[in-house]
């Protein structure tokens, strides 16, 4: 899978975030700047919420820290969305998730966009999963996905 778009709505300390990868070739260095303070250094500038927390809370539903629904929407704000754009074997692929402040929540996942139907999200991501070929089998597949995909890039 090869990440082209990542937007963010509301997600952490973003506001409004549309970060454009399609034309950008592999391997990527990320860096930041951190505006709220001159000369501080890059840490807090919104590199691990704005790129690898929204793939996995896209893909999972949770965070690597697992944090609860007031932690990953925007204080002060009613809900969040993440929606990522990815190029894959099966064509583009793109999953918009939204968490909403009362408990409520979706996932859309679009294969060329062809929209993943199912009764409930648990078993859209499962579906979506089983067709990007992840192993359904291993219940420890989030781990999994940060041990070899989140922590060794």
């Amino acid at each position: 899978m090869k990440i082209k778009s990542i937007s963010l709505e509301n997600f952490k300390s973003f506001k409004h975030a549309h970060i454009d990868l399609s034309g950008l070739q592999s391997p990527i260095l990320i860096t930041g700047e951190n505006r709220d303070e001159v000369g501080a250094s890059s840490n807090g500038a919104g590199k691990t919420a704005g790129i690898m927390d929204s793939i996995t809370w896209a893909l999972f539903g949770t965070t690597p820290t697992l944090e609860a629904i007031e932690d990953v929407i925007r204080t002060d704000e009613d809900c969040c969305q993440a929606d990522i754009t990815f190029d894959t074997q099966l064509g583009n692929i793109r999953i918009v998730r939204e968490r909403f402040m009362n408990g409520r929540k979706s996932l859309i996942v679009e294969i060329n966009g062809t929209a993943i139907k199912e009764n409930t999200d648990t078993a859209v991501q499962e579906r979506f999963l089983k067709l990007i070929g992840y192993p359904l089998m291993n219940k420890n597949r989030f781990d999994d996905f940060l041990n070899t995909v989140y922590l060794s890039t």
